[in-house]
């Protein structure tokens, strides 16, 4: 029982780091249709580590927003 707890907690923290990787990766690329001057200089200073997930997220809504994605 306790084993396949411990067994997908650490599934759910690797995807959610490759999960992380991607969103920071897509906010670099997609850097020029970023408006806000907090997120352009966190990803300029490569600090985009630092953001919370909800963050990250919000971050990349915006620029899926800009592009008529979403």
């Amino acid at each position: 029982m306790i084993e396949n707890l411990v067994r997908n907690l650490e599934y759910i923290r690797k995807e959610r780091f490759r999960t992380r990787r991607k969103l920071c990766k897509y906010l670099r690329d997609s850097r020029h249709l970023v408006t806000d001057r907090w997120l352009k200089r966190k990803i300029d200073l490569r600090y985009l580590g630092d953001l919370t997930d909800s963050q990250l997220v919000d971050g990349v809504n915006k620029v899926l927003r800009s592009r008529g994605i979403l």
